[in-house]
């Protein structure tokens, strides 16, 4: 169920939100187990909406989804949220992103994307995947390119410039060892021989 490791921080947080202001016993950690209770859930297949269902989560995954009487006793959930009147969906994937700051990560997740192509990367979008990775911060799975590469002189000052087709393979090598997912390129490039 990867593709549910959703919008549950979304549902949490709308489940949440209709609590008055403050610490709330009822309110899991990140990463806490928790019931989610009477919510309905959008089919991707069809677009409807299942009768009342019932998640159990742990670790911030799905392990659990069914019919809301048929829910697990669920003995190591911390909080036991009523999502009555609440929908969740498969988080949604954003393949068109600039990521500016760490701040940003938590407004993809509470928007329900869980999943975002950053382009035109530099090395803090390394850092910032390793850290979601690791569980050190909240945000989307984040698969990000390099400098945008463009011709000499670039379109863009910020992007990088490939003066001809013989640099090609040692920047697209030098991408790959620094751990970017792709490379992105601009329409400066002129073709190769």
């Amino acid at each position: 169920m990867s593709a549910w490791s959703l919008l549950v921080a979304g549902a949490v947080l709308a489940a949440s939100a209709a609590r008055p202001a403050g610490p709330s016993p009822e309110t899991p950690r990140d990463g806490e187990p928790f019931l989610l209770t009477d919510v309905r859930v959008l089919s991707l297949s069809d677009g409807k909406a299942s009768p009342p269902s019932s998640l159990f989560v742990r670790g911030g995954r799905v392990e659990w989804l069914g019919d809301a009487r048929d829910a697990p006793p669920a003995a190591d959930a911390v909080a036991r949220i009523d999502g009555a009147g609440h929908f969740v969906m498969p988080g949604l994937v954003d393949a068109h992103v600039h990521i500016g700051e760490r701040d940003e990560l938590d407004l993809y997740l509470l928007n329900g994307v869980t999943t975002v192509l950053n382009l035109n990367g530099q090395p803090v979008h390394l850092e910032m995947r390793r850290e979601v990775r690791e569980g050190l911060r909240r945000g989307p799975r984040i698969y990000t390119a390099g400098r945008t590469i463009d011709g000499d002189p670039p379109r863009n000052p910020r992007f990088r410039p490939l003066g001809d087709a013989a640099e090609a393979d040692a920047l697209v090598a030098e991408l790959d060892e620094a751990g970017y997912d792709f490379v992105k390129i601009y329409d400066l490039i002129e073709r190769g021989p």
